[in-house]
């Protein structure tokens, strides 16, 4: 599900049962995904995040803060160090 207002990047790739949605009716509180992000299936992007450039999003994550361009996420919010995702440029 993608919510209304959601901005996505090009060559962005979304898995199936992914949600991408504000915490609140506000239109102008919602994700802001980069350019080449991967949505792993199942993830949840929250309210007024910017996910990077590059960035990976593993499946069932729940991500409700900003991701630096190129990180790995896994879990809930939790970026993987020394990690760099094969999307990134």
């Amino acid at each position: 599900m993608v919510g209304r207002g959601v901005r996505l990047g090009s060559n962005v790739v979304i898995g199936h049962q992914v949600t991408l949605g504000g915490t609140e009716f506000d239109l102008q509180k919602m994700p802001e995904i980069g350019d080449g992000v991967y949505l792993g299936a199942g993830c949840k992007v929250l309210g007024p995040v910017v996910v990077g450039q590059g960035a990976t999003i593993g499946a069932n994550a729940v991500v409700t803060m900003d991701i630096p361009p190129g990180s790995v996420v896994v879990g809930a919010n939790r970026i993987l160090e020394g990690h760099r995702s094969p999307y990134a440029r």
